[in-house]
């Protein structure tokens, strides 16, 4: 994530790198916040700024917690 959010993902992997943290967040993290202290100022902008202003809103608005989110 980190890698997007700095502007260090080359052209030809930003897509699949983009894709991949969409899946994990929606898919694998039923879209909550799992990210340690470095990543998480960033996850929130770096969505919007990719369109996935949905996804930063459920993030942002989530009332419960995710038990053993590592």
């Amino acid at each position: 994530m980190l890698p997007l959010a700095y502007g260090l993902a080359d052209d030809k992997n930003r897509g699949r790198a983009q894709s991949y943290l969409w899946n994990q967040i929606v898919y694998h993290n039923n879209s909550h916040l799992t990210t340690g202290i470095l990543a998480t100022k960033h996850l929130l902008p770096l969505l919007s700024r990719n369109g996935n202003l949905d996804l930063a809103y459920d993030i942002a608005t989530k009332t419960d917690f995710r038990v053993g989110a590592i």
